[in-house]
């Protein structure tokens, strides 16, 4: 029987292994590795698009790579902080600049950037997309 120091070791570098298996996100205006096998090609409008799903969070890139919007569907709102990147001061000037309804439900739309957000207990939904960056004849509907 391992002692108490021992068993707390061998936890943390349990814990600190997952940590540093899961994948990052690339975030907006990020370019996204299309080579790698997690990455799909899909055509909207004739235009090509890259798209990549991690943890319940889609990536999606244009035709040269750069990560223009994400989406996702999950239990817990994903790492904005991570995925805004650069983005994440003008989204937070939004989401104080916007009319507060008490709902769960939030729109943010600046000179830059869309983000529809919903918060449930036990889900989390939204997408973000950099309005500018959005491909020609793309629209944010028609996004995977």
């Amino acid at each position: 029987m391992g002692s108490i120091p021992a068993k707390i070791c061998s936890l943390t570098l349990v814990v600190l292994g997952v940590a540093v298996a899961t994948p990052a996100h690339a975030a907006l205006d990020e370019t996204l590795a299309v080579t790698a096998r997690d990455v799909r090609v899909v055509a909207i409008a004739g235009k090509k698009l890259f798209v990549r799903s991690r943890d319940g969070v889609d990536e999606i890139a244009d035709g040269t790579g750069r990560v223009f919007a994400f989406r996702w569907r999950r239990r817990l709102a994903p790492p904005l902080r991570a995925l805004l990147g650069p983005y994440l001061a003008e989204y937070e000037a939004g989401l104080r600049a916007r009319h507060r309804t008490g709902h769960a439900i939030s729109t943010v739309r600046t000179r830059v950037l869309e983000a529809h957000v919903l918060a449930r207990p036990r889900l989390s939904r939204g997408s973000v997309c950099l309005t500018a960056r959005l491909p020609k004849g793309v629209t944010l509907d028609a996004l995977p």
